[in-house]
């Protein structure tokens, strides 16, 4: 670099005194750059060094460094001194922008100078980023520059987003801070990548019943976690029982995606299904069986729903328990339906029960008492039950009383305000007639029934001869009186 400085400087020169611009006695003095890098990093300390010609020593020359393009860096100062024909300045460029600059060194009388350019690129330091696993992507600031464990050089200096990224782990992301000019080295150890996820489920209104892949998960609303990644199908039920209203809402179900390592939502608006009528049932204890119309609908504790409106019987069994069987006019919309089961005791009886209560039982046709009632020490057999009651539609059942059991019958009697009951005249046997006796044998009768049978009035017969021969002849004497004669009446 000497040499050409020289020699350009010795041409200008020779040009100047040739076109007489130049004195002779200044073209005795020179100088020039022989000392510059032609480009460095911020940061880097830069030295600029020359030789004169001419000058005394500790002559000051000045040197100048300001951009040549559109930067708006400031221009930078400095100054030096000769010493032995040689100068030389250094300067710290930590402050300065990147860019292109110019540098000038001139004598301070500015007789004479020199200029050089300077590439001034951005301070750089080198990474080597080693990973667990190894063979890592190493991406920075988004863009990939190498694999782990090698070197990546000329990182600008600062802080820069490095991403290490491993198909089957979770990737790793921090900011790391590269000083200029210098060897960052760094070891990241990379978690598995997870093979499950989780669903935060929502409803309104909650406490909906969740189905995931058809098994129960909870009620809403709740967070399933554990959840493998793919595609699940999801279901959410809800039925409302307040008091004897039911709603039934319409089912939710939808196909969902599950990400490893991510959650995903759903929010489901349940809406009531259209309007049905059912039937809740409720025994204690539970899980009696439950029949309706005959039909076996399951055990207590049940709702049976989109039955239809009206007249229906309803049965509960239990062992160990009395049967309940009652009569029941469900109206549109529903009922409820709960009763205590009673325990079923050695002595053969048939419980009745009835809403509204306080009404005339009758047994095989003779009044028995008033709801509600037992009635116990009864034959096993066939009873017909009827009910009575002024305002109300009669009720009437058949039941059938086994050995050493008990029957529990309940009635549902329906408003009739018009009507008015007269009581039955002809009781009904429990149980079929003993059989005849022989036509040797004569049968006695009380002297109440007889005389109940042949007038209160008349004497009453010792036998059923008697009885049988008085009868005949208030039969012939009655025909006498009229003008006719009976076959066998003596006349």
């Amino acid at each position: 670099m000497t040499n050409h400085h020289t020699a350009r400087t010795l041409a200008c020169l020779a040009v100047l005194l040739i076109c007489g611009i130049l004195p002779a006695e200044a073209a005795a003095t020179s100088l020039w750059i022989d000392e510059l890098p032609s480009s460095c990093h911020v940061g880097e300390p830069i030295t600029i060094g020359g030789e004169t010609r001419g000058f005394p020593d500790g002559t000051a020359i000045e040197i100048l460094i300001f951009p040549v393009d559109d930067s708006q860096a400031d221009t930078v100062y400095g100054e030096c001194r000769i010493a032995g024909g040689k100068f030389a300045f250094t300067f710290d460029t930590g402050a300065m922008e990147p860019g292109r600059y110019a540098l000038q060194a001139q004598d301070s009388a500015g007789g004479r100078y020199d200029i050089e350019e300077l590439t001034l690129f951005p301070a750089t330091g080198s990474l080597l980023l080693t990973s667990s696993p190894s063979g890592a992507a190493i991406i920075i600031d988004g863009e990939r520059l190498g694999t782990s464990g090698s070197v990546i050089a000329s990182i600008p200096a600062g802080w820069h987003e490095v991403t290490v990224s491993r198909e089957g782990c979770v990737n790793r992301t921090e900011t790391v801070l590269i000083p200029p000019g210098e060897f960052v080295e760094l070891h990241w150890g990379l978690a598995p990548a997870p093979t499950e996820g989780w669903i935060s489920v929502c409803t309104h209104p909650d406490e909906a019943d969740i189905y995931l892949d058809g098994i129960s998960r909870g009620k809403s609303d709740m967070v399933l976690s554990g959840i493998p990644a793919g595609t699940h199908t999801i279901t959410i039920t809800l039925t409302e029982t307040t008091g004897f209203k039911t709603v039934w809402y319409e089912d939710y179900t939808a196909e969902i995606e599950v990400l490893p390592g991510k959650g995903t939502s759903v929010s489901a608006t349940l809406r009531p299904r259209p309007y049905s009528t059912w039937l809740v049932v409720r025994s204690y204890p539970e899980n009696a069986e439950v029949y309706l119309d005959g039909t076996y609908q399951g055990t207590t504790q049940t709702v049976l729903p989109f039955i239809e409106e009206g007249h229906h019987i309803l049965r509960l069994e239990k062992p160990g328990y009395e049967e309940i069987e009652v009569s029941l006019n469900v109206p549109v919309g529903g009922i409820e339906f709960t009763r205590t089961l009673t325990p079923i005791e050695t002595d053969d009886s048939i419980r009745v029960l009835s809403e509204p209560d306080n009404t005339s039982i009758f047994l095989n046709g003779d009044y028995a008492g008033r709801t509600p009632l037992r009635i116990d020490d009864l034959a096993p057999g066939i009873y017909y039950i009827l009910l009575l009651k002024d305002g109300y539609s009669s009720w009437h059942r058949t039941v059938t009383l086994a050995p050493e059991s008990a029957v529990t019958v309940i009635a549902d009697l329906v408003a009739s305000p018009d009507a008015v009951h007269t009581p039955p005249s002809t009781p009904v046997p429990p149980t079929p007639a003993p059989a005849a006796s022989s036509a040797e044998e004569d049968e006695e009768f009380d002297p109440e029934t007889l005389a109940a049978m042949y007038g209160r009035d008349a004497p009453a017969p010792e036998n059923e001869k008697d009885f049988i021969g008085g009868l005949f002849r208030q039969i012939t004497d009655f025909f006498s009186s009229l003008g006719y004669s009976l076959p066998g009446s003596g006349e």
